[in-house]
This record gives C-alpha cells, structure tokens and sequence, in this order.
C-alpha cells in the first residue's frame, strides 16, 4: 500500500455498515461497563478498569503492525469476524466478572502489579477486537478514508444516545446482551457468508437471553461498600447470616439504585417503626424511615438531628433540599411544617422510589397538595436558576464516588461543593434565609472553609457573624454549617441552643439501625461547636477571631487539603496533596496496608499505564527494523498521532467539565459533547476526504482553527453560559453544540488526512499510527483528571490547544522527511 494517498483498493459492500455498528455497539458497551464497575467494586478501580479496557484500541494497532497479513484479509470477511468476536468477548467477559469481581479489593493497592489489575485487564478483550475491527475498516479503503472515518465517528455518536434508553429499560445485563446481540447480527447480514452461521447463532442465544438477564449476569454489590458493611456488622450482632430483602432496585445510567429491608429488630427507628437501607452503586448510603404508619416520630427526625436543623429556624419555609437518597431531609423539613419543599435529585430512579413506590411508606403529602414537588436534575445547575426565592437550602450528605459515564471522571470531582455553589445557595435564598451544608467526619471542615470563602466573594466582611456549626453522633461525625447573607440574630442562636438541648433527650431515641453499623449513629445530643457571639464586634468575647484562627490552621494543614475547591478545580473529596511518585510507588506489588487512593495513586496508575503503552509502541518498530523497512518518519507520525490523540481526550474530558452545569445533568453533558465532538469530527473527516487542498494546507488550517477555538472558548464561555443559563433545556442543548462544533469539524480532519500521507510514504507505519493514537488516549484520559487538579480545567483546555499545536510542527516534520 504505497503510492498516491487516494488510491483505491476497493471497499466491499457492507463493510460500511459494519463499521457503523460496530462503532455503535463499542461506545454504548463503555458507557454501560462503567455504570456495572461502579456497583461491583471500589470507585477507585472503575479508573484502572475503564484504563485497561481501552488498552485494547491501542493493542490492536500493535497487532496489526506486526501481522500485516490480516489487512490482505477481505474486509467483509475480517470486519465481520471482528464483530463476531466482540459479540462472544462482551458477554463472556462479563459473565467471568460476574463470579469474581469480589476479589477486587482495596487492599490490593491502585496499581497494574496488583492482583486486581490482572482480573481488570480482562476488559481489554472485546476492545482489542473492536480496535481491530475499526482499524481494518479504516485501511481497507485509504482512499476513502476521510468516509470511513465518518462513518467511525458518527456510529460512535450514535451510541453515546441510543444505549441510554436501552439501559433504563434493560438493565445492565440486558443491554450487555443487547449489545452482543446486534453486533453479531450485524456480522451476520452484512459480513461474509462464512461468518452468517455463527453470527445467527450467537444473535439469537444473546437476543432469546435478555428477558432472563438479571439471572445470567447477576453482578454483586462492592464487597468494600455501606451495604457490605452493614451486612457484615448485622452478621457479627446476630452471630449469624443475614439476609437483607430486596425491595426495589432500578439501573439508572447516574447510578443503581436499592432499597433493602433488613430482618427485625435491625432496621427499627426509634424502637417502633421501620426504616429501609437505600444504596446508590452499593453506597452513597440513605435511609427511608417508615412515618407512614409512625407520625408521632416525625420530631425525632425533625428535632433530634441534624436533618432538622434550618427548619427549625425557619418553620413554614419555602425550602430546596438538594440530593434527595432515602428523603430524611424532606422529612424533617415536613414535620418543620415546611409550606412548600422543592426536591431536587439527579438520580431518576431515586425519585421514582421516593415519590411513586414509598409515597405512603414515609408518609409524604398527596402529590395534589402541591406542597412538595420532585425535579429530576442536578441540583447546583437547578438552584442556578432561583434568585431570594428559599428560606431554606439544604444539603446533607449528597454525593456519589461512581463513575461518569465516560469513565474519566473518577477522582469525585464535584460541582456541589465549590464557592460558586456556595455561592449560587447563598443567591438562592432571601434576605434572612439560611444555607445548611452536612457532610462527615473532615469533610464539614473543608465545607466550612468553602462557606466562608463564598462569604466573601458575596462581599461580607466578618463571614464569622454569618455562620453556625454543629455536629453529631460520635466523635462529632456528623458537620452541619450553616450560613446567611446576613448575621445571625440573638433570637436565631438562642434557638439553636434550644435544639442542642433538647436533642439531649430525643438523641438516645434517634437509633438509626441501618445506619449505626457503619459509623453514622445520630443517637446522640447536637452539640454548639461554634455559634457567632451576637452584639460583639471582631474582637469582642474572642469568639469570631477564634473562628478565623482555626481557618488559619487548618489552611496551613500539608497533610490534608482544607482549601475552598473551585469550578475549575471542583475537587473538594480529593483531600491529599499532589506529589511526585516515587520508583517505590512506581514498582510498589505488596498489597496496600489500607487503601488511602490519594491522587498521586492515578499518577503512578497513569505513568506505569504510560509505560506498558511505550513498550507496545516500541514493539512493532523493533519488528520493522529486522525487517528492513524505513523508521525515518517514525518519530513525527508518532508525535503527529500522539498529540491529536492526546489532545483530543484532554479537549474532551475538559469540555464536558465545563458544559456540565449550563445542561444541567451530567449524563447530557457527556452525550451532548460526546455526541457533538464526534459527529462533527466525522463531518470534518468527511469534507477533508472531498476537499482537493494539499494535506499541509489541511492540517494547518485545522490545527490553527483548533488553538483558535480554544482560546475564545476558554476567555468568554463561562459569562456566555451563566447569561444563557435561563433558557430550556433544548435551547441550551442546540447551543451547545453549535459551540462545539468548529472544535469537532477542526479535530475530524487531521486524523484521516495524516493517515493518507502515512499510508502513501511508509504504509507499514499505518496500523502503527491508529494504535499509537489509541495508547496516548488512554494514558492522556488517565492524566487529564490529576492534571486538572493541578492546573483546574481552564488550562487543562489550553494544554490541548497547545498539544494540537505540536501536531502541526510534527506534520511539518513528516513532509519534510518525506521531501
């Protein structure tokens, strides 16, 4: 295959069509293998799993390389046994996992010598086949290329939208099946003949297996989880198996959700009444307590605890309660005769268990009464919305480690905890309205010194008169600050005072059973650790110079990261410093003495992934070298297809970062970018394959059009989406994409048109490119979240500019050793 870029071999009818699926079916298997990794094992893995998987794009690029007699292999026939195999890897792969993913533990450490990486690296499988599959595709017409690409591209968009309702009907097992089910079908209409039989077969047993799904591939709960942990702890009371009941369960693309009954008397609350575990992915543990049947313990909930704290100041409150779980907030706000509530969750199946299945369970108004009102949405993109409208914002424990859908998104960065979230609930509620933010344990510590930076971005000089905190349960585990626009008055502190005595009494009753075994017990009184000393100046009894001391010092921590986090650096639950591993980290293979997954764990996974990829690069060239064949444009193909590669993911990971709240729900921001990204790549793709300027002429375009790009959307998009915040969501959506579509047009020529003049020069080295710019993915989507932590996403954005950059110079290079 040397000569003229655009000649052609020829490309077999179907081959087209198998591409596209095949594109389809790969990205919705990630989406939906991220969303099953999030429930079976510890968040942290979900980073390494998702990293291994993708191996396999780059591995197949490696292979090809070395056996170049599979690219003599007609398209039909090898295209089609690529899907084949994908089919059969995607359900077997899984069914393995399902029998043992409860040996990947915590204990083993965050690094690829663990034996949890040697059980992960089984994902690669049915991405190698898919690499190989698109790769094949690709060069069996490289005259057409800039088409196929397209077709790549768009097939991958598509998926990134048609798995979602897939996966909310299906499940987890069942789109897995599905998935198999129309890949090998696809191999069997469109492939070659040899391949029809055993695509048939393979269709119809994966396609007649999905109503039976949930039996098949039945994945466990993370062994290393809240409701592994209460389990075990209920075990150790009774001396004795427990066997929680499975209420409700339902597969939501934001996480799975559970309802569980435990057997008597563990799930008691108050000694009288039930009370239901809720699970998201196994954790971000909640409970559904049962004031149904019970309404005369509505004052344990509402007075005893934390939960009831902002409403007790503010009786008859207009309220938003951000993350609902199992609804202990809304509770409470209830029995604090709340006149109106405003519940907003991002998990759909929670609000279904809530509002449509346990209704009465927890004795929660008619929904005709219009007193509480569920929203299906993010809950910092939702209050963005509202200006002086609440009395009462509240937020207690809201969170979840899983996984986005992408898979990159691992580190719990979180748009809830910033000081503009702060912030925006601070905007959000009127003059003398009050914020109340509970998180646990050090977390009310960073919380407060967030509170108290959003303080003052409002331009409240004393921020020590406008905040309150109290805690609960042993050791003090559980942190409430709460926080007004303006100071709190005697009247206000005196009341306080008056919850923390009566919780002296009702504290011993508020036994939370599900809840005590791991390490939240609310059966204690509420204790005062700082209210303002109201009528004193700064320096009046000490009081509010001794809050700002105690900011000071915990600032001044270097073990532990006590900084407001920010939009751009919305890392508030990454709470170690970044530093730089050392060879111990590096080559560590002993098992962790506990599990501390700080993030300079993924720069060390980064790095040892970065390696593995650097010896399968090198591989294949050590293999043209003994055969004779010319390595001269080795270095600038591989810094060409490196840097878009690169450059490309951290374009991506940073884009869907910054969309997030403008769309207001992860899950459409992914797509949307995803989805803009790709098809617009594959548009840009396809008008370089028609357009008759010289490649140079091309890719300088392209690349200057990117840096471009990414420099105005940096400078002007975070005002232009705050000003536009206000409109519908199909408004917001449309813009969004007409944004991100020079970016993807820019992005989609540079692959299709370097892989033509690569395959006219030094045809060996094709194969070679497209798994280079597989590797450089994965180990740039490994880096993108520690970098950004670093740097925050604005300059994660203007690296890849820059990245896209050192791609022109590296073209350059490759003409000029071509001259």
């Amino acid at each position: 295959m040397t000569g003229d870029p655009t000649a052609s071999k020829g490309s077999a009818p179907g081959v087209g069509v198998m591409l596209f699926v095949l594109s389809t079916v790969t990205i919705a298997l990630q989406i939906v293998q991220v969303r099953i990794l999030s429930y079976t094992i510890n968040h942290a893995f979900v980073y390494m799993a998702v990293s291994l998987a993708m191996l396999g794009f780059g591995l197949s690029g490696t292979l090809l390389s070395v056996w170049r007699g599979l690219l003599r292999i007609p398209p039909r026939t090898s295209v089609g046994a690529c899907l084949v195999l994908f089919a059969v890897a995607a359900v077997v792969v899984h069914l393995a996992f399902a029998q043992v993913s409860h040996l990947v533990v915590p204990t083993h450490g965050l690094t690829i010598l663990s034996p949890s990486a040697a059980l992960l690296l089984m994902f690669s499988l049915p991405y190698l086949f898919a690499g190989m599959g698109v790769a094949l595709a690709l060069l069996a017409d490289v005259g057409s290329v800039g088409r196929s690409y397209f077709v790549n591209l768009v097939g991958s968009a598509a998926g990134c939208f048609l798995i979602y309702p897939f996966f909310r009907t299906l499940g987890a097992a069942g789109s897995i099946l599905a998935i198999a089910a129309a890949a090998a079908l696809t191999a069997a209409l469109a492939g070659h003949r040899v391949w029809r039989p055993l695509g048939a077969i393979v269709a119809i047993v994966a396609g007649a297996t999905v109503p039976f799904a949930e039996s098949v591939l039945r994945f466990a709960p993370d062994k290393s989880d809240q409701y592994a942990h209460a389990v075990e702890a209920f075990e150790v009371q009774q001396g004795g198996a427990v066997a929680p009941t499975l209420e409700f369960e339902r597969w939501d693309p934001v996480g799975k959700i559970e309802v569980y009954r435990f057997p008597e008397p563990f799930q008691q609350f108050g000694g009288r009444t039930d009370s239901l575990f809720f699970a998201q992915d196994a954790g971000a543990g909640s409970v559904l307590f049962g004031l149904g049947a019970h309404p005369e313990l509505g004052p344990l909930l509402a007075d005893g605890t934390v939960y009831g704290l902002a409403t007790n100041l503010r009786p008859q409150a207009e309220a938003l309660i951000i993350g609902v779980g199992g609804a202990p907030d809304v509770l409470a706000a209830l029995h604090n005769d709340a006149k109106t509530i405003q519940a907003a969750e991002i998990n759909a199946g929670t609000v279904e268990a809530i509002r449509d299945v346990y209704p009465e369970f927890l004795g929660l108004p008619d929904p005709v009464s219009g007193r509480l009102k569920f929203v299906v949405a993010d809950g910092r993109s939702w209050v963005r919305r509202f200006r002086d409208e609440f009395d009462v914002v509240q937020m207690t424990g809201a969170d979840t480690y899983a996984a986005s859908a992408s898979g990159g998104s691992v580190l719990a960065e979180n748009y809830l905890y910033t000081v503009e979230a702060f912030v925006d609930y601070l905007r959000a509620i009127k003059p003398d309205g009050v914020v109340s933010i509970t998180r646990f344990s050090w977390e009310s510590l960073r919380v407060l010194t967030t509170m108290l930076a959003a303080l003052r971005e409002l331009g409240v000089a004393d921020p020590s008169q406008h905040v309150a905190i109290l805690a609960q349960g042993p050791e003090l585990a559980w942190g409430a600050t709460l926080a007004k626009r303006v100071p709190f008055t005697a009247s206000e502190i005196e009341q306080l005072k008056a919850v923390c005595a009566g919780s002296v009494e009702l504290g011993p009753q508020t036994t939370i059973p599900v809840f005590e075994p791991i390490g939240f017990r609310l059966d204690t009184p509420i204790q005062a650790l700082y209210l303002p000393a109201v009528g004193a100046g700064a320096n009046g009894d000490g009081a509010p110079q001794a809050l700002a001391v105690r900011e000071q010092e915990l600032l001044a921590r270097t073990d532990v990261d006590f900084s407001a986090p920010t939009d751009d650096k919305p890392f508030f639950f990454s709470h170690t410093p970044l530093r730089t591993p050392t060879l111990e980290d590096l080559f560590r293979t002993e098992p962790a003495p506990r599990y501390n997954f700080e993030v300079t764990n993924y720069v060390v996974l980064a790095t040892q992934i970065g390696l593995v990829a650097l010896l399968l690069i090198l591989g294949p060239l050590v293999v043209f070298f003994t055969r004779g064949l010319r390595l001269g444009a080795g270095l600038p193909v591989a810094l060409y297809f490196g840097s878009i590669g690169t450059g490309f993911m951290l374009l991506e990971i940073a884009l869907m970062q910054k969309c997030g709240l403008f769309l207001g729900h992860p899950n459409f921001s992914i797509s949307t970018v995803l989805f803009s990204l790709l098809v617009f790549s594959g548009i840009g793709s396809y008008l370089a394959g028609r357009s008759n300027a010289a490649p140079g002429t091309k890719v300088a375009i392209a690349v200057l059009g990117m840096a471009t790009w990414i420099g105005a959307f940096s400078l002007f998009s975070g005002g232009l989406f705050t000003d536009l915040l206000h409109l519908d969501l199909s408004v917001r959506i449309a813009i969004q994409i007409a944004l991100i579509a020079p970016a993807g047009l820019c992005a989609g020529v540079m692959f299709p048109t370097c892989l033509g003049v690569v395959e006219a020069q030094a045809a060996h080295l094709s194969p070679w490119a497209i798994g280079l710019n597989g590797f450089t993915s994965v180990v740039a989507s490994l880096a993108a979240i520690p970098t950004s932590l670093a740097i925050g996403f604005t300059w994660t954005l203007l690296l890849a500019g820059a990245i896209y950059l050192l791609a022109g110079a590296s073209f350059w290079l490759l003409r000029r050793k071509a001259a």
